[in-house]
C-alpha cells in the first residue's frame, strides 16, 4: 500500500474514533445530568478503550512520514475541532459532578441525622447500665 493511502486510512480511522469518543462524551453528560453513575462508569471504560486505539494509531502515524498533503491537514483541523468540543463537554461534566458530589454529600448527611434522630426517639441507642441485684440470705 502506498504511503499516502496508508496515511489517509490511519487518519480517517483516528477521526472516526474521535467522533465516537465525542458521542460517548455527550452520552456521559446525559448520564451525569440524570445521575446514572453505573452507566457513567461503563462509558468511561468505553472511552478508555477508544483512547488506547487512538494511541496505537498515533504510533503508526509517527512511523509513516507525513507529507504536507492538504487533505491530511484538513482532517487534522477537523480533529482539533472535535477535540475542542470534547474538552468543553468534559469540563462541563466535571463541574456537574462537583455540584452533584456536594448534593449527594448533603443528602447522605441529612439521612444520617434523620436516622440517628429516629433511633434516639425510638430508644435504640439508649445505653443500658448493668444492675447488681443483691439478695439477702
Amino acid at each position: 500500500m502506498e504511503k499516502p493511502d496508508r496515511v489517509f486510512e490511519l487518519i480517517n480511522s483516528k477521526k472516526a474514533l474521535m467522533e465516537c469518543f465525542l458521542a460517548l462524551t455527550v452520552e456521559q453528560k446525559e448520564c451525569v445530568e440524570a445521575r446514572e453513575y453505573e452507566k457513567l462508569l461503563t462509558l468511561i471504560a468505553q472511552k478508555q478503550t477508544i483512547i488506547e486505539k487512538i494511541n496505537s494509531l498515533e504510533q503508526e502515524l509517527e512511523e509513516v512520514e507525513l507529507s504536507n498533503l492538504e487533505q491530511v491537514e484538513a482532517i487534522r483541523g477537523q480533529l482539533n475541532e472535535i477535540i475542542q468540543k470534547i474538552f468543553e463537554i468534559d469540563e462541563n461534566n466535571l463541574q456537574l459532578l462537583k455540584v452533584n458530589k456536594e448534593d449527594i454529600g448533603a443528602v447522605l448527611k441529612n439521612m444520617y441525622k434523620s436516622k440517628e434522630t429516629h433511633f434516639l426517639y425510638r430508644g435504640k441507642h439508649i445505653g443500658i447500665e448493668g444492675i447488681l441485684v443483691d439478695k439477702k440470705k
